[in-house]
């Protein structure tokens, strides 16, 4: 079972509607999560090499395509399952996580200098989570919607929840050991 009761839920309006969760992983999942993430740091793959054109310099793993069939082994892909728990009636695009019927989840990693061009994604709904290990490695790296110019607050086990139609990017990194896990929501006419 997976603890939401030590996040903070935070919808904001303003200069589009997105939700900001600290604390997304609680205590008890976090070193599961770090493990998971140095393990599949080693099988992560530059982007540029997959026609990523988009991505400097970053690597990352589909975990869904990594696992396939074996989703339960990783503990990334059980905990992530609380986004559909949180009440985020506050957010009026939550209503798609709750139509979602397909959802993919991506490792990308930046372990030196890096970024990932202006870009929108190709589902519903994103979900962003920040993650490095203490002490921090590096700076810069933050994710910032470009048409906005605004650069929303996200320290370590960060999520920010936004439609996927709004352009973002990630300002170049110096350094090592900044991770996110983009969760990608989709809504399939069957």
């Amino acid at each position: 079972k997976c603890s939401i009761s030590s996040m903070q839920v935070n919808t904001y309006k303003v200069p589009f509607v997105h939700t900001i969760i600290n604390n997304y992983f609680d205590e008890a999942e976090l070193p599961s999560v770090f493990s998971e993430i140095n393990y599949l740091n080693k099988h992560s793959q530059d982007t540029q090499d997959n026609g990523d054109p988009k991505s400097n310099n970053m690597t990352a793993v589909h975990l869904d395509r990594h696992y396939k069939e074996d989703r339960h082994v990783s503990s990334i892909l059980r905990y992530n399952r609380k986004i559909f728990d949180i009440d985020l009636s506050d957010n009026v695009f939550s209503n798609y996580i709750k139509m979602c019927n397909f959802d993919v989840m991506q490792l990308n990693c930046y372990n030196g200098d890096g970024s990932y061009a202006t870009h929108p994604d190709h589902a519903v709904m994103s979900a962003v989570t920040l993650l490095y290990e203490e002490p921090k490695q590096f700076t810069g790296g933050e994710l910032c919607f470009s048409d906005y110019g605004y650069t929303p607050k996200m320290e370590n086990n960060t999520t920010i929840l936004f439609p996927s139609f709004e352009q973002h990017e990630v300002k170049p990194i110096k350094g090592k050991g900044r991770y996110s896990l983009n969760h990608f929501f989709f809504v399939h006419i069957r």
